[in-house]
């Protein structure tokens, strides 16, 4: 029985990628990635203003601790996308210069008429 239904999501799974570019589903994949981190983004700068909001109302120095903790989290994970970012341009980088030598380098063709 199990086989039965692995070749029936692997048949779904095949008529999936049938209907759709792969740029399609590289691009659905890549707005995943970027929803995923912008919601992510959003909830740490939430948690660190809520932090120090709860510290402002209260006048407690935990919460003023707290809200430096989700502001350090929000300042760790934007540094870390900015190494990836960085990472990525450098592996899609290339240089269209050949190596061959300059045609200086290269020596002289005499050509001598008969």
């Amino acid at each position: 029985m199990s086989s039965t239904e692995e070749f029936d999501r692997w048949t779904h799974s095949m008529a999936h990628v049938q209907k759709h570019t792969a740029a399609d589903l590289a691009a659905s994949h890549k707005d995943q990635i970027r929803i995923r981190r912008r919601r992510t983004l959003g909830m740490l700068a939430l948690l660190a203003v809520a932090g120090f909001g709860a510290a402002a109302y209260s006048g407690s120095i935990a919460w003023v601790l707290v809200g430096l903790f989700f502001t350090s989290l929000f300042v760790l994970y934007v540094a870390a996308l900015a190494q990836m970012k960085q990472r990525r341009l450098q592996r899609l980088k290339v240089t269209h210069v050949s190596e061959r030598p300059t045609e200086w380098d290269e020596p002289q063709v005499r050509v001598i008429a008969r």
